[in-house]
């Protein structure tokens, strides 16, 4: 008996062992289970994986890594290009402010060159006066003297002049062709000299061009553009001075070719100029601000005169409006006399000193747009630097935190592995005490009833028309007891129901209860099994009869146990009674025959 009570024990510590083996095997299928989702598609799959094996946690934790990392480099790169992009402005800026500063000195002594152009011209067309030669010799020291002043040369520059490549150059170029005008015995011709002036003034004005195409991302490319307007306005006003002094000397143009010249030269200098106000309102704001009461007069005779050589007027009005206006403007040249009406030599001083009044005005435009581009620049240098600041800093601080995020990010998805891991233990464990639950609730009360009982529905009595009813207790067990310490009496009981429920796994039966040593078992109950609930408890009883016998009272050696049981057939009625502690009962007369039959029956 005592091996068959080890062999029962080592039934039941196997299946632990197997269910233990079997949770560890079914671990891995267990946890996909939970985390996987019914309407899963292809983008949340990939998004999803197994954190309980070694390869699942590191794809888990490379895609955690690539997510954080991803937006991060992201901002890194918008940073990187905001600040090269920052930088490029800047350096577009410096070399727009430098190349404006250098186009002011050139502006100036292009400015100079034009006065020279128009005194040499002067001078070639009277060369027998002192004056224009005392003119014509001071315009030469003031070209050198702004020449001089230059601190840069565009030669220098990326752009560069394609003939003068430093300073030397030029001065020697001039100073040739300054001796030939003084000193040659055979003068140079008119046109000769105006093309002398222009190619030298031409290969500046180039070079602002080609200055200007590097510049033209800058936001104030248009102000540029109109300085630029401006400055071959005045080349082409300057041209315009020198023929109609030459016209107004001899009295009428050498050839027909050099008064298309004049209309030309005329014609492009207003031009530009009038380009130069769409270009940009603040030339026009400028040029209103640098005019003063004497510049309608100046504008009003360079009109009259111009008419006068375009044929349109007559020299009677050209000596008119040079006599009413001779005392106002005699303050721009005071070497000349107020009294120009004798012969044409004073009508061509007139023309000269009205537009040079005007050239002088539109050199004053010209600095003050420079001044202006110059401001704006520097103000947007100033805030191009400021947010330039704002993107290095934003650009330091996401390298700094770049690497603490990815850490961070890191150590939480670790601890978030780790608590998925214990969370996966518990849920095993949950499960296998769940296991362990549904099985004692099912040993007190059948698994149908037990699973309406969880389910929170209400569990009705039912009729069941043939049942057999086993009753039995132990012979002498009051006596027995008396005899035996209460841990004895349960040791007892304990060994007895063990035994017998082993036998009732053998049988389709139900163990309906147990009160002290009484027993009851029930077949066709709660499972209908037709007409063999007889022969089911007929068997059971000679089995337990059997078995009991072999069973002895612990502190009783030698004295054997003996069983009396009581047994019949019949409808019952079965239920669930009680909330608290429910039980599963049986009710009828047939329970009570087959408690007096084994109350009454004959004892072993």
């Amino acid at each position: 008996m005592a091996n068959k009570r080890i062999h029962a024990q080592n039934d039941h510590d196997v299946a632990s062992s197997a269910w233990s083996v079997r949770s560890r095997s079914e671990m891995d299928a267990a946890i996909k289970e939970v985390i996987r989702s019914r309407n899963e598609n292809r983008v949340l799959a990939m998004c999803k994986g197994n954190a309980i094996t070694n390869t699942g946690k590191r794809i888990q934790m490379a895609k955690m890594l690539i997510l954080t990392i991803i937006p991060t480099v992201a901002l890194i790169i918008i940073a990187s290009v905001d600040v090269k992009r920052l930088s490029t402005k800047q350096a577009i800026g410096r070399e727009v402010q430098d190349m404006i500063r250098l186009s002011t000195e050139v502006g100036m002594l292009i400015h100079q060159m034009q006065l020279e152009r128009g005194y040499t011209s002067l001078y070639i067309s009277d060369s027998t006066g002192t004056e224009t030669r005392i003119l014509v010799e001071q315009s030469y020291v003031n070209t050198n003297n702004k020449l001089d002043q230059m601190t840069y040369w565009p030669g220098e520059t990326k752009t560069g002049l394609r003939r003068f490549k430093t300073k030397k150059d030029l001065s020697k170029h001039l100073n040739r062709y300054r001796s030939d005008v003084l000193f040659s015995s055979a003068l140079p011709d008119l046109n000769s000299v105006l093309e002398f002036y222009n190619d030298v003034i031409k290969e500046f004005t180039t070079w602002m061009y080609a200055a200007i195409t590097f510049s033209q991302e800058g936001d104030d490319w248009r102000m540029i553009v109109a300085y630029q307007l401006l400055v071959i306005s005045k080349n082409d006003i300057g041209i315009e001075r020198t023929l109609g002094s030459v016209y107004f000397l001899v009295g009428h143009f050498q050839s027909h070719d050099e008064y298309l010249w004049y209309l030309r030269e005329k014609n492009m200098g207003k031009g530009n100029f009038e380009a130069s106000l769409l270009f940009s309102p603040v030339v026009k704001e400028l040029f209103v601000a640098n005019s003063d009461d004497n510049t309608h007069i100046i504008h009003t005779n360079i009109e009259n005169m111009r008419r006068e050589i375009s044929g349109i007027g007559s020299s009677s009005n050209g000596n008119s409006s040079s006599n009413s206006s001779s005392t106002t403007n005699s303050h721009y040249c005071n070497i000349y006399s107020n009294n120009v009406t004798s012969g044409s030599l004073g009508r061509s001083k007139w023309w000269f000193i009205n537009m040079t009044s005007h050239l002088n005005l539109l050199f004053a435009v010209q600095n003050d747009l420079a001044e202006v581009l110059l401001s704006s620049i520097h103000s947007d240098l100033e805030h191009d630097t400021k947010n330039m600041s704002v993107s290095i800093t934003l650009l330091c601080v996401i390298l700094i935190i770049c690497p603490l995020v990815v850490f961070y990010v890191k150590t939480m998805v670790s601890d978030i592995q780790r608590y998925a891991l214990s969370l996966a233990d518990q849920t095993i464990e949950l499960s296998k005490e769940r296991q362990r639950t549904e099985s004692l609730l099912y040993q007190m009360i059948p698994k149908a009833v037990a699973d309406q009982l969880k389910s929170n529905q209400e569990v009705e009595a039912e009729s069941f028309a043939e049942v057999t009813i086993f009753f039995s207790d132990i012979v002498g067990f009051t006596s027995i007891s008396s005899s035996c310490s209460p841990l004895e009496v349960v040791t007892l009981l304990n060994t007895l129901y063990v035994c017998f429920d082993t036998r009732l796994e053998l049988y389709d039966v139900y163990k309906v209860e147990t009160i002290g040593d009484a027993y009851m078992v029930a077949s066709g109950v709660p499972k209908k099994n037709g007409r063999k609930h007889a022969a089911e408890i007929g068997t059971l009883a000679l089995d337990l009869n059997h078995h009991v016998t072999h069973l002895e009272i612990p502190h009783m050696p030698g004295t054997p146990l003996r069983l009396r049981a009581g047994i019949h057939t019949g409808p019952v009625v079965a239920g669930v009674v009680g909330s608290k502690m429910p039980r599963y009962c049986l009710f009828g007369d047939t329970v009570n025959t087959a408690s007096r039959m084994e109350s009454t029956g004959q004892r072993e």
